[in-house]
């Protein structure tokens, strides 16, 4: 394992978030979730605190304890948590209480949690959360790292977040790519009656939205990442979701949700189980949080 200062100066580049919460529940996957999840939080130089919702029985506390004896976060083994209570509402509270910038949850993909998760867990703590959340579908043993990031990109302020972590997970991963996207409306073209448009018109659009987000961009510098940009016509929830399955993306970066209308409302909010089943990795929800991390 690596050094806490070697882990900490990660290339030059500051620590993308600095104290995770990773949720373990007692399930067939609780292995490769504690495993991946203690690869990324090493790569991403966060300190991590171990939560589980649930009653603190003599029986919980040995399963965990050796669950996580067996993985990587053996040595030195992070702090533990058990917490009674719905899931949603411990997490986020352990989090605010922690003072965490980052939520870690994971299941294997034909797991009954995981569709549990995506059913009544996810929506509320997406919006409960204090801080950013990774949600990991499939997680796995030997995947340690996301090689092709896709980013969604909004132009108000508390979307910029999503930005800025997406690119520092790319830095300190040493991802192939990072695409950056903006999802755009024409109400003109809209609905059923409209006027199909042409494709003057269409290549016109397309122009100034691909101008807005190429010139958006420049306030963020690459310094050596591989950029890729894409503006997409939003017409429905497979049209973002067929681009990211086409690229193959290994980490959806999304806005979180939030007071005003944001990709997340619009199109991911109802539709998470349509979500995870057409990405075959990891999906961030980003939000900044408003206290100071611990570190």
């Amino acid at each position: 394992m690596q050094k806490e200062d070697e882990i900490l100066a990660g290339g030059g580049d500051p620590p993308v978030f600095r104290r995770a919460i990773v949720a373990v529940a007692l399930s067939p996957s609780i292995q490769a979730v504690l495993n991946q999840s203690q690869r990324i939080l090493e790569i991403l130089g966060a300190r991590p605190v171990l939560l589980h919702v649930g009653q603190d029985t003599p029986a919980a506390q040995a399963k965990l304890q050796k669950a996580i004896a067996a993985s990587r976060f053996a040595e030195p083994a992070p702090e533990l948590i058990i917490q009674p209570g719905q899931p949603a509402e411990a997490i986020a509270a352990a989090a605010c209480q922690q003072r965490a910038d980052l939520i870690i949850t994971g299941a294997a993909r034909k797991e009954s949690l995981l569709r549990h998760f995506i059913g009544s867990v996810a929506p509320h703590l997406a919006r409960q959360t204090p801080c950013s959340l990774l949600m990991m579908a499939g997680a796995s043993d030997d995947r340690s790292s996301f090689t092709r990031i896709h980013c969604e990109v909004e132009y108000d302020r508390p979307a910029h977040f999503a930005i800025e972590a997406a690119m520092g997970i790319a830095r300190r991963m040493h991802s192939r790519e990072l695409v950056l996207t903006h999802s755009f409306q024409v109400e003109e073209w809209e609905g059923k009656g409209k006027t199909a448009p042409v494709n003057g018109e269409i290549r016109r659009v397309y122009h100034h939205q691909d101008t807005r987000l190429k010139r958006f961009l420049t306030r963020y510098p690459a310094n050596g990442l591989r950029l890729r940009t894409q503006c997409i016509h939003e017409l429905s929830l497979a049209s973002t979701l067929d681009f990211a399955r086409d690229i193959a993306a290994d980490l959806m970066v999304i806005p979180g949700p939030r007071r005003q209308t944001g990709i997340w409302d619009r199109l991911f909010g109802e539709n998470l189980e349509q979500l995870f089943k057409s990405l075959s990795g990891a999906i961030l929800l980003t939000r900044r949080t408003r206290y100071r991390p611990r570190g």
